[in-house]
């Protein structure tokens, strides 16, 4: 009986204290396996990515609840262009250029 309290005790301390990965806008392409939004916005494609947010708790290469975005890399170091969400469906993975912004 103590054991069984004790463990309840415990989770109710730990679990909300637990962020969890997933995509953080309604309405945007999301990549469920990493649980990060993605689109294609004035030309560019943006990712969602972890800033602030970075010890939020989500795993190891997936993006936290938090709405930070950032602009991808493309080749050459430059941005990665699009037309629509579509052509930001792969490229989304790639690291951000520049900073993570809320």
């Amino acid at each position: 009986m103590y054991r069984a309290l004790l463990l309840v005790a415990v989770l109710a301390i730990i679990l909300p204290l637990q962020v969890t990965a997933g995509c953080a806008w309604v309405g945007y392409e999301c990549d469920y396996s990493i649980g990060c939004n993605y689109g294609c916005k004035d030309g560019y494609c943006w990712s969602q990515c972890n800033g602030a947010c970075v010890t939020a708790g989500a795993p190891a290469g997936h993006c936290a609840t938090c709405q930070e975005w950032c602009w991808v890399s493309g080749p050459n170091g430059g941005y990665t262009t699009c037309n629509s969400d579509s052509d930001c469906d792969g490229p989304n993975r790639n690291s951000c250029k520049g900073s993570c912004t809320i």
